[in-house]
């Protein structure tokens, strides 16, 4: 594991985070819907060195007139992140995106509180 760094994380309408720590995983889109593609996005998840989580979502677009978009929330828990980036629709469906997915199994390799995480025992 690499050692500690200072971290700003960006956010639009709320103050941006700043804290010391590793970065453990991260995923995107981009790949996933094509590298033509002019919008996408993009998952980090950080260790803070005081144990919390980080979790940031750039949403990146090259479209004229658009900007790109950032949000970040602080999680307790690996489980908290999992829920932070679970989906659910209309009808009570939920899932994880693939590059969510992506990101948590990113972390699994860094960090065993995540190991497991995107497994589901039948």
């Amino acid at each position: 594991m690499t050692d500690s760094k200072q971290f700003t994380v960006t956010r639009d309408g709320k103050k941006d985070l700043q804290f010391t720590g590793v970065k453990i995983g991260s995923g995107s889109d981009h790949e996933h819907q094509g590298p033509q593609n002019s919008r996408w996005s993009e998952i980090d998840i950080f260790r803070t060195d005081s144990g919390r989580y980080v979790v940031a979502q750039v949403f990146r677009t090259r479209w004229q007139g658009e900007e790109d978009s950032r949000r970040a929330e602080v999680c307790e828990s690996a489980a908290a992140v999992l829920e932070l980036l679970e989906w659910e629709d209309e009808e009570g469906n939920s899932g994880i995106s693939n590059m969510a997915k992506e990101a948590l199994e990113a972390a699994a390799e860094n960090d065993t509180a995540f190991e497991g995480i995107t497994l589901e025992e039948v």
